[in-house]
């Protein structure tokens, strides 16, 4: 079967259209996946940020500084209890005696 000129044109025309078709689909998804990426990177600076805030510094927890008569109540040493054992430093004030994990529980 022998084709024309015209009939070669059009053909290499309906390839071209594939391939500019294919390789703009291939660059909306690289575009999509570097928004992705970018979202993801705002989240985890988000979740992070909050993560921060809300383990805000409650006391100071790099030495033995505090005992239960520095705090006004049982909560408040709680708080610094609870602070420091999230920071690795377990009972570094020795607020828990009985190892029950309530800080000093004499307190109101």
């Amino acid at each position: 079967m022998k084709r024309s000129v015209s009939d070669i044109v059009v053909i290499a025309a309906i390839i071209c259209l594939g391939v500019i078709g294919y390789i703009n689909h291939n660059m909306k998804i690289a575009e999509l996946n570097q928004q992705v990426k970018e979202i993801q990177g705002d989240l985890r600076e988000e979740f992070q940020s909050r993560e921060t805030t809300s383990q805000k510094e409650t006391c100071d927890c790099s030495y033995n500084v505090y005992n239960c008569g520095d705090f006004s109540t049982q909560a408040e040493a709680q708080e610094c209890f609870e602070y420091c054992r999230s920071l690795g430093k377990g009972d570094i004030h020795k607020l828990d005696r009985d190892n029950d994990g309530i800080a000093c529980e004499s307190l109101p």
